[in-house]
């Protein structure tokens, strides 16, 4: 399969990423990448495992117990950390240009676990039938990266190229200056999640999106 060349860069990052997570003993399985060609110098780029389960990420109505219960269950992610956060990434390339792409991590714990502590809370599970992840408390984290380049969804300043969710919030939209490499958004993760920095060389597979009236709101820039 011939593979445009913007995908081929984008594969090579998720593969040398993926083994810089591992390195950092931070995650505890990958699913792998699936790019499935779409067309004349395009395919999708995603995890090997997307099914239409994933769709509850857009339900409104659901507990955060539940989705991560539907989640983890089924496998929809790209990476599974040790204290069962999950990653995904998906990129669509459409005649050798990064049209869309979604970058997703999810964490049901505002904490830091140490692999020992959570050895510890499992091995007490067996003797009291309780169950660390669920039965902790803790404030969730979620955040998602969106581009989209079609100007039928648009809308400058309200709903920017490139922008940032918190919580999976609908209305919530901070501005970004463009498109996210994955090894970028990996290391934004793991850095201000689990206080690690994990080198990896820079990808170059970006451009800027960003208007100058979005550049006049709150937003991420970054060299």
């Amino acid at each position: 399969m011939s593979l445009p060349k913007i995908a081929k860069d984008i594969k090579k990052d998720i593969e040398v990423t993926t083994r810089a997570l591992w390195d950092s003993e931070l995650i505890i399985e990958t699913t792998g990448e699936s790019i499935l060609p779409t067309g004349n110098n395009s395919c999708n780029i995603t995890w090997s495992t997307k099914n239409d389960s994933n769709n509850i990420f857009y339900d409104t109505d659901v507990s955060i117990d539940y989705l991560f219960e539907q989640i983890l269950k089924n496998r929809q992610y790209s990476f599974l950390f040790y204290d069962k956060s999950i990653l995904q990434f998906e990129y669509m390339v459409e005649k050798g240009v990064i049209t869309k792409h979604r970058l997703l991590f999810m964490k049901k714990h505002n904490k830091i676990w140490d692999k020992e502590e959570i050895k510890s809370f499992e091995e007490q599970e067996e003797i009291y039938f309780g169950d660390w992840f669920y039965d902790s408390k803790g404030i969730p984290i979620l955040i998602r990266i969106d581009f989209d380049l079609n100007q039928e969804v648009y809308k400058e300043c309200e709903h920017t190229m490139a922008h940032f969710h918190f919580s999976n919030h609908e209305q919530c939209r901070i501005p970004l200056k463009g498109t996210v490499a994955f090894s970028d958004f990996v290391k934004f993760v793991v850095f201000h999640f689990y206080g690690k920095k994990i080198e990896i060389v820079k990808a170059n597979y970006t451009n800027q999106y960003i208007s100058r009236e979005e550049q006049e709101m709150i937003h991420f820039f970054w060299k």
